[in-house]
């Protein structure tokens, strides 16, 4: 329980149009994330980063960010989880 982790996602779009990511969405407040804010051309790179913050919070966990984008309606699903562990 010492603070916060960070995961980087980074993907390629592997469409023919330039892709926008319009938002995430956390399942948890204990759970927040970032995204690359311009569009991304075919065949560019991007990175979705998501923070976890452990506080309070022991044992495992499964958490979801939903990225939300102009490649379809349906969200696509990130999933972090594992174990959080005392100091003690």
């Amino acid at each position: 329980e010492n603070g916060s982790v960070t995961h980087a996602f980074e993907f390629t779009n592997e469409g023919d149009a330039p892709l926008i990511i319009i938002e995430t969405r956390s399942s948890c407040g204990c759970t927040a994330s970032s995204f690359t804010k311009k569009p991304i051309a075919p065949a560019g790179k991007g990175v979705i980063e998501v923070t976890f913050n452990p506080a309070g919070r022991p044992g495992s966990f499964r958490k979801e960010v939903k990225v939300y984008s102009n490649a379809g309606k349906a969200p696509t699903k990130l999933i972090i989880e594992g174990v959080v562990v005392s100091k003690n």
